[in-house]
């Protein structure tokens, strides 16, 4: 850019970028990726031949030749279009034109408006276990590492901290006994959330996390490996280039830091009495008023407002499915022990019996024909799924049976799960 629109900009930037649109303060990972955004923008300006020397000069005629761009030039996704979209209309308020930018449609012809919707929806999963990554591995090789990251990761799985939150996380302080807090200032764009205890194990990798981090310490690294005190952004870089040496990358394992998250949406889902289709839940479990109450609940712990959200962790269950029949929980189990049968299940562990035999009970109800043995082995799937070699049986354990069932069916080839009539 030239030196005079460069100048500009910074004016600009110094006075409004790190101050949100709801008056709150911006973190300094939004600001940078708000100031790169915008600054790119002008940048590409200049390229398409527009010469501004100030940027307060904008105007619409701009952002739709930017949007003609990023379409047919750069063949940008969607999602990445209406984040540029997005920052140039606060980049509009900032310089007193609140109502220039208009919708994204707005600058796209009727055959291009195909292209600029954004589908968030996941196609598949997004979790470790999705992605056949075994958990108790991924946790042995960061503790082996660097413990205190072993922590960290626990806490992503147990309670789908963000990495931010986790750094900042002081665990004595915000153990409640019926939810774990996040606090004010901690989560994105400054909300608080609790995300209530609903399984033993959380409780388990929390009294873990706090018998090893002092009682007024954050979890992220006190000091850098020079011994200096660390600030918050070098406990970022540290924290991702400890996942980048440990592997845990979409490079080299198709997954991220962000994956913990998933799992946790994941994980978080049967206690609530739902299977994602991410897992292989089908579309019509329930009607579709309870559907949308639970995956509210399910929302709000992981920090949104909105249900739609959770589509990206969980991929889509449709319109209009018809509810599926009684049966559908028994199929499922039943296909997963016939596929057990040929194995060599472990013996049933004495500290375990009394928790198998509670969970027979329960299936005894549903008309599941099940072993001991059987139900320890998909019980320890649930479990290892949740960062634990063995969640107390407490809620929804049939849908977390199921669950567990729907993944042995998954990983034998050419099975199939339940399908609705």
């Amino acid at each position: 850019m030239n030196k005079q629109l460069t100048t500009s900009l910074g004016t600009v930037f110094k006075e409004h970028t790190h101050v949100r649109m709801n008056g709150r303060v911006a973190s300094a990972r939004t600001v940078n990726a708000r100031m790169e955004s915008i600054s790119g923008s002008f940048s590409s300006l200049e390229k398409l031949g527009y010469r501004l020397q100030d940027a307060t000069n904008l105007t619409e005629k701009h952002i739709r030749a930017l949007v003609q761009y990023w379409l047919v030039d750069k063949k940008l996704r969607a999602k990445t279009i209406e984040g540029h979209i997005s920052n140039l209309r606060i980049f509009a308020t900032w310089i007193g034109k609140p109502t220039m930018v208009k919708g994204k449609y707005e600058y796209a012809s009727q055959e291009q408006r195909p292209l600029m919707k954004v589908n968030a929806a996941a196609k598949e999963s997004k979790s470790l276990t999705g992605n056949n990554i075994n958990i108790d591995e991924i946790l042995k090789k960061a503790d082996s590492y660097d413990h205190r990251f072993g922590l960290m990761l626990r806490m992503e799985l147990a309670f789908g901290l963000r990495r931010e939150e986790v750094l900042k996380c002081k665990p004595h302080h915000q153990d409640f006994e019926q939810y774990f807090a996040i606090f004010h200032g901690h989560g994105k764009g400054g909300r608080e959330r609790h995300i209530v205890k609903m399984i033993s194990s959380q409780q388990e990798i929390l009294e873990l996390v706090k018998a090893n981090i002092g009682k007024n310490e954050a979890m992220g690294w006190p000091t850098t490996r020079s011994g200096q005190r660390a600030t918050l952004k070098e406990n970022l870089s540290r924290y991702q280039n400890t996942m980048t040496k440990l592997g845990i990358t979409k490079a080299k394992l198709g997954v991220s830091g962000h994956s913990l998250r998933a799992q946790f949406a994941e994980n978080n889902a049967p206690v609530h009495g739902i299977i994602p289709p991410s897992i292989g839940g089908t579309k019509g479990q329930m009607p579709k008023a309870d559907m949308k109450v639970r995956l509210a609940r399910l929302s709000e712990a992981m920090g949104h407002h909105r249900i739609e959200v959770m589509s990206a962790y969980y991929c889509t269950f449709g319109t209009n499915a018809t509810l599926d029949r009684a049966g559908r929980c028994m199929t499922n189990i039943d296909m997963a022990t016939a596929i057990l049968k040929s194995q060599d299940l472990e013996p049933l562990v004495d500290n375990y019996r009394a928790d198998c035999t509670s969970i027979r009970s329960i299936l005894d109800v549903l008309e599941v024909e099940i072993t001991l043995k059987e139900i320890q082995y998909l019980w320890k799937i649930y479990s290892e799924r949740n960062g634990v070699a063995w969640v107390r049986p407490e809620k929804e354990i049939g849908i977390c049976i199921e669950a567990a069932a729907l993944q042995v069916i998954r990983q034998t080839k050419g099975a199939q799960t339940y399908l609705p009539e």
